[in-house]
């Protein structure tokens, strides 16, 4: 498949593009903020499945929130509508959707959007609300708390706990890749929802506490079993976030 990637420069999309580089049976081509609007035409042209990242999550104004998440979505789906081709298409949404903030509102409006073109033409399209998505390249204060705790706990910052019991359910970046490739390599018509899993649990005060631990493993050189669940995915994002001279 050639697949096209908005928003590949994110904390997804560079991950999404690192396991593609892998295989050999798949090319990219990416569309970024920046890219001359008129290139979208052409490029969906050319490819067999949009995988649609692009997005913006917290402006200095909310109206930005509608013209990236909204505007950019509904270009795609008219090209798509009058293309001779048929294509797939992704969206990559969230769990905000359902919730009355302008993210949430701006994201529901995109899935709306995708909805109605599937709708009208048939199209593939796979909507995925994302919950919290954490793992490497993650943005500190702005992609997830994990990204934050990892890159502040790793170099001696304070971290800010407000409710140390409160409950995040998170899915490892690695999972959401594999299930964006297994959903765009099954061909079917019309609108599917798709779910990522596992989606583990834990406090924010588990968290914090686990991954000080990884911190302190690293001087005292014994760490405990990790096993292939959260704690694992969670170690590796840690790592990730080690300066060289510390790693």
């Amino acid at each position: 498949m050639k697949i096209l990637i908005t928003g590949s420069r994110g904390f997804i999309g560079k991950n999404l593009i690192t396991r593609l580089n892998e295989m050999d049976e798949h090319s990219v081509i990416t569309y970024n903020r920046g890219d001359d609007p008129e290139s979208l035409t052409y490029l969906i042209e050319q490819c067999d499945a949009i995988v649609h990242l692009a997005g913006e999550m917290r402006p200095s104004d909310n109206n930005e929130l509608f013209t990236a998440n909204v505007g950019l979505t509904e270009k795609i789906c008219s090209i798509i509508k009058n293309s001779t081709n048929k294509k797939i298409l992704l969206l990559a949404s969230t769990i905000q959707a359902d919730q009355d903030n302008a993210y949430g509102l701006s994201k529901l409006q995109a899935e709306q959007t995708v909805v109605k073109l599937s709708n009208q033409t048939g199209t593939q399209v796979i909507i995925y609300r994302l919950p919290h998505v954490f793992g490497r390249w993650g943005k500190p204060n702005y992609n997830s708390v994990i990204a934050t705790f990892c890159h502040n706990i790793s170099r001696g910052i304070p971290i800010k706990i407000n409710d140390p019991d409160a409950i995040i359910k998170p899915v490892y970046i690695d999972d959401v890749v594999s299930e964006i490739l297994k959903a765009i390599s099954s061909p079917r018509n019309g609108i599917s929802w798709g779910k990522v899993s596992p989606q583990y649990e834990i406090t924010i005060g588990e968290l914090a506490n686990l991954i000080k631990g990884f911190k302190k493993s690293s001087s005292i050189l014994i760490h405990d079993r990790l096993g292939a669940d959260l704690n694992s995915a969670l170690y590796l994002t840690y790592i990730s976030y080690l300066e060289t001279d510390n790693f």
